[in-house]
C-alpha cells in the first residue's frame, strides 16, 4: 500500500508539471524529479487511467492505479490495493477474488484511452 501511496503522488505531481496529464506509464517517471531517490516497485501493479485530468469527473471513485495480482491474506481471503485519481488508496478483500465483479458493484471508473 506504501508503494501505492507514493506512485499516486509522482502521478499527481507530474501531471501539475505537465498541463494536468496523468503519464501513461511508470517509464515517464522512472528517474524523474518526482521519484528521484525512492525505491518504489510497479511489478504489481497496472496503470488503469491517464490522460488529461479534466475527464476525471469522479476521481473518488476513478482507478488511476490497481494490483495486477490479489494476495491471499492470513484470514484466507484476497486482498488487492486500489489507487484512484484523487490520490487515495484503498485495500479492498473479496472472500472469492472476483474483484471485476466488485469494481462493477462499486461503480468504479476507469479512464484507459487518454483523451
Amino acid at each position: 500500500m506504501s508503494d501505492s501511496k507514493q506512485w499516486a503522488l509522482a502521478f499527481l505531481l507530474y501531471a501539475q508539471d505537465h498541463r494536468n496529464q496523468f503519464p501513461k506509464s511508470f517509464d515517464e517517471l522512472k528517474g524523474s524529479r518526482y521519484v528521484r531517490g525512492m525505491t518504489l516497485s510497479e511489478s504489481n501493479l497496472e496503470v488503469v487511467s491517464w490522460g488529461s485530468i479534466s475527464r476525471f469527473k469522479q476521481p473518488m471513485i476513478t482507478i488511476l492505479l490497481k494490483e495486477r495480482n490479489s494476495r491471499q491474506s492470513p484470514d484466507h481471503k484476497y486482498v488487492k490495493a486500489y489507487t484512484f485519481a484523487d490520490g487515495h488508496v484503498e485495500l479492498l478483500t473479496s472472500a472469492d477474488d472476483d474483484f471485476e465483479s466488485m469494481e462493477k458493484e462499486r461503480g468504479f471508473l476507469a479512464m484507459p484511452d487518454g483523451n
